[in-house]
């Protein structure tokens, strides 16, 4: 997946292995989980009920709905504010990006 979404590249041999295409000061952590992940974050296996008829569950099942698709909002947000290079360093890994 980080192949085809253009992040890394790979190189085939017994010297072969991954490298990385995208600077690490560009390349966002946002862009790195959604070529990895094919859905959100927070993702709930229920259907959204409406109307005057909708039971306790139901009701409960919205709310929270409601409530991830926020934090999943704020969450996008963060990782978008968070580059690799960031990451990197606070765990002590220097880019060898050229």
């Amino acid at each position: 997946m980080l192949t085809k979404n253009g992040i890394v590249e790979s190189n085939k041999g017994t010297s072969g292995g991954f490298v990385l295409k995208k600077n690490p000061h560009l390349l966002h952590l946002q862009e790195i989980y959604c070529a990895i992940e094919d859905r959100k974050a927070f993702h709930l296996d229920v259907n959204r009920t409406d109307g005057e008829r909708a039971n306790e569950t139901a009701k409960f099942n919205n709310y929270f709905l409601d409530l991830f698709a926020d934090v999943q909002v704020d969450i996008e947000d963060k990782m978008k504010n968070i580059n690799l290079n960031s990451v990197m360093s606070r765990i002590g890994i220097k880019s060898g990006y050229k």
